[in-house]
């Protein structure tokens, strides 16, 4: 992922902030990757209980999957 596309994922995650406590507990990516596609679809993520809005936020390039890197956007900066 390059510079400008993690910034921008950043400032997208940041105005979703809000929608984290209802997916507090953030599981490792390949726990939710139930098809093993190395992406999440939004049904695995819904499945897993991401709000669609969070899961919208962290797909910059609309292409309706998370991939590793946009999805550890939310274990960011956490221990």
């Amino acid at each position: 992922m390059s510079g400008k596309t993690r910034r921008l994922c950043a400032a997208l995650l940041s105005v979703y902030r809000h929608t984290l406590p209802a997916f507090a507990s953030v599981l490792d990516f390949v726990e939710i990757d139930a098809d093993r596609a190395g992406t999440l679809s939004l049904a695995e993520a819904l499945a897993a209980g991401m709000p669609a809005r969070l899961f919208a936020g962290l797909d910059p390039d609309g292409d309706q999957k998370l991939h590793p890197d946009e999805y550890n956007l939310l274990t960011a900066g956490r221990s």
